[in-house]
């Protein structure tokens, strides 16, 4: 049979996919699970066949990329996936699924395949994480508990959306406190989420607030702990910081994106600081964080 190019749109799922191309009558739902197939093993096989060879190079190009065939069967369609990695077979089980609950799957082509791959690289959500290591206090744990539950949730629902990425916000200390333990050790909480996110294919991101407080050897003009009136180019306080990174970077080897921003940059009163602008003083420690990924996680 000819296949012809239908509007994705008219799947009625949610993100549509890039091509689509159908033939014959309804033929209802889709039968449990579907089979998988490299790209090498669909060409030998023929899986592929009557669809434009410049559009299965794009999705084969994506390693995100995955074909969906689904033929008419005995009492439902049979799915084949095609793609290269587990999140290209992933993303073609969640399409199969979700046109087999749509409300239009009845009125579908009996003959369905479907060529898929992303526009953007890094798809995501950034999330603040409102765990801190006081975890042992009457009435936090059920709140922790609940904030679980309601992250689970997302990132069940970013895998429906195709979603890659999920990112935390520490909103403590520069990752002390939520990300780590007050001992430098992976917080338990975060722990449990990281392995959420693997365990659906997620990437893992934390966005870390460089300019929240961290205790420093020096406090110009005797400034108190609740004034944040930090040296950021103090030798001790800068030492401290890229401490602290490096254990993140070494305690949390699966994420792989580590974002950082300083627009709650407390400003220094002492001489030395009035010399160099907050952007100046930002711009050289991501140098050094930079030479601090590069030694320790080059794939990051």
């Amino acid at each position: 049979m000819r296949l012809k190019t239908i509007d994705p749109r008219v799947l009625g799922i949610i993100p549509a996919p890039q091509r689509a191309y159908g033939v014959g009558g309804g033929a209802g739902g889709t039968g449990k699970g579907a089979r998988t197939l490299s790209w090498q093993e669909a060409r030998e096989r023929g899986v592929l066949k009557g669809l434009p060879a410049r559009d299965i190079r794009k999705a084969k190009s994506s390693p995100e990329g995955y074909a969906l065939i689904m033929r008419p069967g005995k009492r439902a369609r049979r799915c084949v996936v095609v793609g290269d990695t587990p999140r290209a077979f992933q993303y073609g089980q969640v399409t199969a699924r979700q046109i087999g609950s749509s409300a239009r799957a009845a009125s579908l082509p009996e003959m369905l395949a479907i060529l898929d791959w992303p526009d953007a690289a890094v798809r995501g959500v950034n999330r603040t994480q409102m765990v801190i290591e006081r975890e042992t206090k009457l009435g936090e744990r059920c709140y922790y508990e609940k904030a679980l539950h309601d992250i689970h949730d997302l990132l069940g629902r970013m895998v429906e959306l195709k979603l890659n990425t999920f990112v935390l916000h520490s909103e403590w200390g520069f990752g002390i406190g939520d990300l780590l333990t007050r001992d430098g050790k992976r917080n338990s909480y975060v722990d449990d989420l990281a392995k959420a996110a693997r365990s659906r294919n997620i990437d893992m991101g934390f966005l870390l607030a460089h300019s929240m407080e961290l205790e420093s050897t020096h406090r110009p003009g005797g400034a108190t702990h609740a004034e944040e009136n930090f040296c950021g180019i103090d030798p001790g306080s800068r030492k401290k910081r890229l401490q602290v990174f490096e254990q993140l970077v070494s305690v949390y080897p699966e994420v792989k994106y580590f974002i950082l921003h300083s627009d709650e940059h407390p400003r220094c009163t002492c001489k030395r600081c009035a010399k160099v602008t907050r952007g100046d003083e930002f711009l050289g420690y991501l140098h050094d964080y930079r030479a601090i990924l590069r030694r320790k996680r080059p794939d990051a």
